[in-house]
C-alpha cells in the first residue's frame, strides 16, 4: 500500500511540474549590452522583476540589476570601454580611407593634367591628333562626324591608303580604360554603328 501511495504521488509530482512552464526572463547583459532572454535567472544581483507580459504557461519578466553591485558595475565599465576603443578605431579606419581617396583624387587630378587622354572631357580634337599619328598619310585626313556615348567615342575619317587613293569613311573607335582615352582600332562601318 505504502508502494503504491509513494508512486501515486511521485508521478503527481512529475506531471504537476512538467504542466508547468517556467517564467522568461528579459535581461540586458551587463557585459555585451545586447538584450537576452533565458528561462533561468542570471549570475548577477537582481534590483527589480516586472513581470511584462503573460505567456501560455508562464509569465515574461523583465530583470533589472543592480547597477551599483561590484561585478555588474565592473562588467558595465570595461563594455563602455571595450566600446569607446572600438570606437576611436572606426573613427580611425574613417580617416584614413578619407585619406586615401584624398590621395587617389590627387593622383588622378596630377594624372589628368600630366595626359589630355585621362580627361573626363575628351575632345574631337585629341582624337584627331591620335589618329593623325596612325594614318599612312596624314595630311590628306578629311574628318567627319565625332561622338562620344559613355565611356567609348567615334570619329569619322577618310584618308588616303599606302595606294594613294582614299579608302571611303572609317570609324576611329576609342575606348576609355581605366580613366583614360585609348585608341583601339579603324572600322569601316557607319558612324551610328560604331558608336553603338
Amino acid at each position: 500500500m505504502k508502494t503504491k501511495m509513494a508512486i501515486a504521488l511521485m508521478l503527481s509530482i512529475l506531471f504537476s511540474t512538467s504542466a508547468m512552464a517556467d517564467d522568461i526572463y528579459r535581461w540586458t547583459d551587463p557585459e555585451t549590452g545586447k538584450v537576452l532572454a533565458t528561462t533561468k535567472l542570471p549570475p548577477y544581483p537582481i534590483k527589480e522583476k516586472r513581470v511584462v507580459g503573460r505567456l501560455p504557461n508562464g509569465d515574461m519578466v523583465e530583470l533589472i540589476f543592480d547597477s551599483n553591485a561590484p561585478e555588474v558595475k565592473a562588467l558595465i565599465e570595461k563594455r563602455k570601454i571595450r566600446e569607446a576603443e572600438q570606437a576611436v578605431q572606426e573613427a580611425e579606419k574613417k580617416k584614413i580611407a578619407e585619406e586615401k581617396e584624398k590621395q587617389q583624387a590627387a593622383m588622378e587630378r596630377e594624372q589628368e593634367q600630366a595626359d589630355p587622354l585621362a580627361t573626363q572631357n575628351f575632345s574631337e580634337k585629341e582624337a584627331r591628333e591620335i589618329v593623325l599619328t596612325i594614318l599612312k598619310d596624314p595630311d590628306s585626313a578629311k574628318f567627319g562626324k565625332f561622338t562620344i556615348s559613355g565611356e567609348k567615342a567615334c570619329l569619322t575619317v577618310n584618308a588616303k591608303n599606302s595606294m594613294g587613293g582614299y579608302t571611303g569613311n572609317q570609324q576611329a573607335y576609342f575606348k576609355k580604360i581605366q580613366g583614360k582615352w585609348v585608341f583601339s582600332f579603324m572600322v569601316e562601318v557607319s558612324h551610328d554603328i560604331c558608336i553603338k
